[in-house]
C-alpha cells in the first residue's frame, strides 16, 4: 500500500487543493466505484493546512515505480492547472 499526501503550503495551494476537492465531488457514482474497485482511496485529512490524501491499496500498481511516478506526474500537472507552483504545496510518499 502506499499513501501520497498533497499538503498546500500557502494560499495558492490551498486553492489548488479546494478545486481540486470540488472536482472530487463531482465525479459520478459509476466512477467512485470503478476508483474504489481499483484500489484507490481518496479522503481530505485536514483544511488548515489544506492536506488530501491518495490511499493505492492494490499492490499490482502500488509496487509499480513506473506507476507510482505516473501519478506523482498527474499531481503536479493537476496542481498547475489550478493556479499552483511547486513552492504552493509538498508530496509525501509513504
Amino acid at each position: 500500500m502506499k499513501r501520497i499526501i498533497v499538503k498546500s503550503l500557502n494560499r495558492a495551494g490551498d486553492k489548488a487543493l479546494g478545486i481540486h476537492e470540488e472536482g472530487m465531488k463531482k465525479i459520478n457514482r459509476m466512477q467512485k466505484m470503478q476508483f474504489k474497485l481499483m484500489g484507490y482511496s481518496y479522503s481530505v485529512i485536514s483544511k488548515n493546512p489544506f492536506e488530501v490524501e491518495l490511499l493505492i491499496k492494490n499492490p499490482k500498481y502500488a509496487d509499480n515505480p513506473l506507476f507510482m511516478d505516473l501519478i506523482i506526474g498527474e499531481v503536479q500537472t493537476a496542481m498547475t492547472r489550478s493556479g499552483a507552483e511547486e513552492k504552493d504545496y509538498k508530496i509525501q510518499i509513504s
